[in-house]
């Protein structure tokens, strides 16, 4: 069977490209193209084309197998954001801080936990079923207001949200004789499922199940 003068003239060019881009240093060693007519031209040029396109294939993905991703530093702790309310602890309406400490000072009549601050001004009595804080000097000034029961001092923390209320008798009244421990400020403590932080402007006190809580200070009370 006779070929046409061009398609050998087509097939001889293929090889000399392919002699061409083997030689010199550096380059990748290909077997050498055998100088006798190949049986069938159209076949060698179909494996140059695949050759080539496989090899620009490999390259392709050589250059992208290492993510820039990977090189970036990982985030140390999580940022526990901005406090609910003003002056609030920052991680307050959050689940319990990793810091926090039991109540040591719990009355085993009403099973309460009773804590109050250093400067004696908060006095909370912390249960299950039962949570608030009074502040001594919301009886004296009455800054929110009285009704008929009195001035509204007592933080009601079961109710959601928290509430400023009066009562008709002090809370605190029914315990028995146990003395309420004192949160440092700075220290944070637990019973059952409220969390206090004690700071200096104020105390900061929440369920940890709803998120719901009070910020309290002389100056003024925040729920959230």
């Amino acid at each position: 069977m006779k070929f046409s003068r061009t398609m050998l003239a087509g097939t001889a060019f293929a090889a000399a490209v392919l002699t061409g881009c083997t030689g010199g240093q550096g380059g990748t060693t290909v077997p050498a193209t055998s100088t006798t007519q190949p049986t069938n031209p159209e076949v060698v040029s179909v494996e140059i084309i695949t050759s080539a396109a496989t090899a620009t294939a490999t390259a392709t993905v050589t250059e992208t197998v290492e993510p820039e991703m990977e090189r970036r530093p990982r985030s140390v702790e999580p940022d526990p954001g901005d406090p609910p309310v003003e002056g609030a602890y920052a991680g307050a309406g959050g689940p319990k801080p990793p810091t926090a400490l039991p109540i040591s000072s719990i009355d085993p009549a009403s099973a309460k936990a009773l804590i109050v601050t250093p400067s004696g001004n908060i006095t909370c009595a912390l249960s299950d079923h039962d949570a608030g804080c009074g502040l001594s000097s919301y009886v004296k000034d009455a800054p929110y207001g009285s009704d008929a029961q009195g001035p509204r001092w007592w933080v009601r923390l079961d109710s959601t949200p928290p509430r400023l209320t009066s009562t008709s008798e002090n809370p605190l009244s029914q315990s028995t004789g146990v003395k309420p421990q004192v949160v440092e400020y700075g220290q944070i403590v637990h019973y059952g499922q409220f969390v206090c932080a004690s700071e200096k402007h104020g105390l900061t006190c929440w369920n940890v199940l709803t998120g719901h809580g009070a910020f309290m200070s002389r100056e003024a009370t925040r729920v959230f």
